[in-house]
């Protein structure tokens, strides 16, 4: 498994991975993403120095994933992750997590990452925890634009 950066190639494999069914269930809108829509978020993360985009590549160099950290705030970003099909529940996403946290923190100068997960998302629940992401208590400072009712949120801070 390795990451790159996404280019001006990914845009559309990207579009069609986010509107999978299994992508859609399990994202915060649970609603799928219209081209247009589409093309004018990626033109504005392609462009953003302050966000990084990283394409998951299997061993054989198959694209088969997302990460991405936009900002939130001085030091801190938001993360988000997904595989596809046929890459889950093999620890993977728990590397891909891994690596491409270590290197935003690095780039970006992240200390602090916050990952806002369904709180019926047990694997990724699973795989943020093995990452080295901590789950908020509702007594823990967070962010409190992340606060919904039906996720839970975890955090990730440089050592």
């Amino acid at each position: 498994m390795k990451l790159r950066r996404a280019g001006a190639d990914d845009r559309d494999r990207l579009l069609a991975w986010r509107n999978r069914p299994e992508i859609v269930a399990l994202g915060s809108s649970q609603r799928t993403v219209r081209p247009d829509e589409h093309d004018a978020w990626y033109a504005r993360v392609s462009q953003d120095p302050r966000t990084r985009l990283y394409i998951v590549e299997s061993d054989a160099g198959d694209p088969i994933g997302q990460v991405r950290f936009d900002p939130h705030g001085s030091g801190e970003a938001i993360v988000s992750i997904y595989l596809i099909a046929g890459h889950t529940g093999r620890g993977e996403g728990t590397r891909a997590l891994s690596e491409a946290t270590q290197r935003a923190a690095s780039e970006l100068g992240a200390r602090r990452v916050w990952a806002v997960i369904r709180d019926t998302n047990v694997a990724s629940q699973t795989s943020f925890a093995r990452a080295g992401y901590a789950r908020c208590s509702a007594q823990e400072p967070q962010p409190a634009d992340l606060a919904c009712a039906d996720h839970l949120v975890y955090r990730w801070e440089a050592p």
